[in-house]
């Protein structure tokens, strides 16, 4: 067995357990107006941050940096107007399910900027597969919401089982260690990152969304991800990972990613990217799976594309899409 020993510099690479966890804004229905507008919120929260690293506001035994329902009023964080207040969740006036701080249309008044096809997508989704995709901070444009709805309306996606370990998916600012987009197991989300390449080539956005959608199926579908793991030979070896022989320190993820895609080659990665672990060789081999009908993938993500489609990991992905997914 091989160890590969380099000596790192720090680069962070993912987001880390105690990393300060900031919510979206929330929009509220301004009061005595005739139109509905996007504007800040009454009750808000400002974030989780370390000092909430071991604060258990609930008592229900998970910390409130990983609970999904800090204040444990049976709303989730994300669709709670006031996530700290047990007595605040909001009011949903349409009774359409989505809370009127986060829903696109009230009854019959959009919010600003939103058009009807954009309201109705949102609701589509919500009622279909319990997926809500909203606007925080830094809104989604009416083209970019509708593309992405696409996604589980009418295109890939759409073979997603209800979002089983997914309940919302928002937009923030470019992220200062260039993420394009993050799911958060514990808080059941998906961040998609504002970034010039997301703007420029929105292919390479959808591609964000469905690695990220696998990285969630890792959590309900934890059979299809162990035989993942089986037929690639992936291994933690304490401190270690261990794929075909090589063996390299997990920090190393984190600290020289362009280090483990040097010394790692085989015909099953179909990018660089999926080098750089299981969980994300499984999210990029099938997403590469998934949409490798989209001849300027290769282009855009997947340089050894035509290599992967010939690899038997191919063939038990695509085999156990049958099962996994509708």
């Amino acid at each position: 067995m091989k160890t590969l020993l380099l000596i790192p510099f720090f680069i962070s690479l993912s987001l880390g357990a105690t990393e300060p966890l900031e919510f979206p804004h929330k929009f509220n229905l301004p009061q005595k107006k005739s139109f509905f507008k996007h504007t800040g919120p009454v009750h808000h929260i400002e974030g989780i941050d370390s000092n909430r690293n071991f604060t258990d506001l609930d008592g229900d035994g998970v910390f409130d940096l990983l609970d999904f329902d800090i204040d444990g009023d049976g709303v989730s964080n994300f669709m709670d107007l006031n996530p700290l207040d047990k007595n605040i969740q909001g009011i949903d006036s349409d009774e359409d399910g989505i809370p009127d701080f986060l829903d696109f249309k009230v009854g019959s008044i959009l919010k600003e900027n939103m058009d009807i096809e954009s309201a109705l997508f949102q609701e589509r989704l919500f009622k279909g597969i319990g997926l809500l995709i909203f606007n925080g901070d830094f809104p989604f444009t009416n083209r970019e919401f509708k593309r992405l709805a696409s996604l589980y309306l009418s295109k890939e996606l759409r073979l997603f089982k209800k979002a089983e370990n997914l309940d919302v998916i928002f937009k923030q600012p470019i992220h200062p260690m260039g993420y394009r987009g993050k799911y958060r197991s514990s808080h059941r989300a998906i961040t998609l990152y504002s970034n010039e390449d997301h703007k420029n080539n929105p292919l390479h956005q959808e591609l964000t969304l469905v690695h990220e959608n696998f990285h969630a199926l890792i959590q309900s579908e934890s059979k299809f991800f162990q035989e993942f793991l089986e037929l690639t030979t992936w291994k933690v070896l304490g401190d270690n990972y261990s794929y075909q022989g090589e063996v390299f320190p997990i920090s190393l993820v984190k600290t020289d990613p362009e280090a483990i895609s040097k010394a790692l080659n085989s015909d099953e990665f179909p990018s660089d990217y999926a080098k750089l672990g299981p969980e994300e060789m499984f999210a990029e081999c099938a997403t590469a799976s998934l949409m490798n009908h989209r001849e300027e993938i290769k282009i855009v993500k997947y340089p050894y594309l035509d290599k992967y489609l010939y690899t038997p990991l191919h063939s038990f992905i695509l085999a156990s899409f049958q099962t996994v997914l509708k």
